[in-house]
């Protein structure tokens, strides 16, 4: 089917976000001026408002910049899933999304509240924000399983959430001392499938699970 404009724009928007989002983050560990180990610490930790941190702001900016721009493909979907509603009402879908949406938006209020000086209140935002992509992926997946033509969209989720598990047992067993392989591994993988549905919704495949005819 033919592109529109918003639908263009929205993927582009992703993509450009994704790339900015890599960016800023190499550039903060350039800059992070204390030494850091992907073992024994956090992917939070480069942004930590201390003295010295200049990498502070660019982590921030990352964060934020990339949430937003991966929200409006998010609205691409839900928009065909409105206009497939007659038809078919795909709730398990909308619920996935409207999960991936607030995620994103979790993810801004994460720069709001670095985790120093913030700790605790920094980790339980951050931890919502994964939470909420993690549940809106589950949801997705059972939409696209009720559609013959999607199976393996649906089980592509479960497989990448047990991979994600698997990357958290070291840390949860004490052989890392640090949570910033199991973050990035887990975010890596749920933005995999997102990446994935973004070039869908380019190839002009908004329509899943159920309501995908070709």
């Amino acid at each position: 089917m033919p592109l529109d404009f918003f639908t263009r724009f929205a993927v582009a928007m992703a993509f450009l976000g994704l790339g900015v989002f890599i960016l800023l983050i190499s550039i903060t560990v350039m800059l992070f001026p204390f030494p850091w180990s992907v073992v024994d610490d956090s992917f939070s930790d480069l942004g930590g408002i201390v003295t010295g941190n200049h990498a502070a702001g660019f982590f921030a900016v990352a964060l934020c910049l990339g949430a937003v721009s991966w929200m409006p493909v998010v609205v691409v979907y839900v928009r065909e899933l409105k206009v497939n509603w007659k038809a078919c009402r795909q709730i398990s879908g909308l619920i996935g999304f409207i999960f991936q949406f607030s995620g994103r938006a979790i993810a801004v209020v994460v720069c709001m509240f670095p985790t120093q000086p913030w700790h605790k209140v920094h980790d339980y935002i951050a931890g919502a924000w994964l939470g909420c992509e993690i549940v809106g992926l589950v949801f997705i997946a059972i939409e696209m399983l009720r559609g013959r033509m999607d199976t393996t969209w649906g089980i592509v989720p479960f497989a990448f959430i047990f991979a994600g598990v698997a990357f958290w047992m070291p840390y949860l067993l004490g052989i890392w001392g640090g949570i910033a392989i199991p973050e990035i591994a887990s975010m890596t993988l749920v933005y995999a499938y997102s990446m994935a549905l973004w070039a869908r919704a380019w190839q002009g495949k908004a329509a899943i699970g159920i309501a995908r005819t070709k």
